[in-house]
């Protein structure tokens, strides 16, 4: 719907200042017969200094924001509604035999004060989640660093996909394979999250799909190296929540995540 791209040097000259407000981007749907890719609402990539506030995003089966493997710097994601969405805002490391597809490094990203209703979308190919960050298997460089998710209200339900089958969105998730990032938090958030799958993984309880982290081999290093922070996300009535870890095939038992 609305993609920005730029360049290390145009970016400078503009002073890194560029805003995107007041936008409204509503009533699409995903068509699996007609679209190669899921729908993206507000994209961009190669960019420093991005400012997206005050946007609604609504009734549309894509991400409100998305950033595939591209760059940015100093972005500032504030004060949306992004209303029956896939996602919210999504930032994506693809790559391809540990090697990087173009450059993707995100760095010092404000994710903060935004409402995320997810939709009850049939065709998500990976379902529902708030805040995503998802990286492949690179090598041991930080790609992913200063990335602050804080104080949003996420919520969702669970819904029937095209399978038949019954999906539980996400709040908030780290699905990044290797330890290329530092300084991500996830403080302050509050999810309304009460549905959750019959998946092995999964804690048999409400809101244990609040949050996640993957893959459970590296939470301890995370947390101590301080690459990774859940703190003081809660549910609307205020019991403090954790996220669940999951081991490389989604197949461990139900393992909560805590400092």
């Amino acid at each position: 719907a609305l993609a920005l791209r730029g360049t290390a040097e145009n970016s400078a000259i503009n002073g890194g200042n560029v805003l995107v407000e007041n936008c409204v981007i509503h009533d699409e749907v995903y068509d699996l017969e007609t679209q190669k890719s899921p729908l993206n609402g507000i994209t961009y990539g190669d960019c420093i200094g991005v400012t997206v506030r005050g946007n609604r995003v609504e009734n549309f089966e894509g991400s409100a924001v998305f950033t595939m493997s591209w760059w940015n710097r100093n972005t500032t994601i504030v004060d949306n509604q992004f209303l029956g969405v896939t996602n919210g805002v999504a930032l994506s490391m693809a790559s391809a035999e540990a090697k990087p597809v173009q450059c993707p490094r995100h760095e010092d990203v404000l994710i903060a004060h935004n409402n995320i209703v997810l939709g009850a979308h049939k065709h998500a190919p990976w379902g529902t989640c708030g805040v995503s960050l998802y990286g492949g298997d690179f090598p041991a460089v930080i790609r992913m660093k200063g990335v602050h998710v804080r104080e949003n209200t996420i919520s969702g339900s669970a819904y029937t996909d095209a399978k038949g089958n019954r999906a539980c969105p996400l709040g908030a998730k780290i699905q990044i394979l290797r330890a290329v990032y530092h300084d991500l938090r996830f403080e302050d958030n509050v999810l309304d999250l009460p549905d959750y799958s019959e998946a092995t993984y999964v804690p048999q309880e409400p809101f244990s799909q609040s949050m996640l982290f993957f893959p459970l081999a590296l939470w301890e290093e995370a947390t101590k190296a301080g690459h990774v922070l859940y703190r003081r996300n809660r549910t609307p009535n205020g019991k403090v929540l954790y996220p669940m870890l999951t081991d490389w095939y989604f197949k461990n038992a139900p393992t909560w995540g805590k400092p």
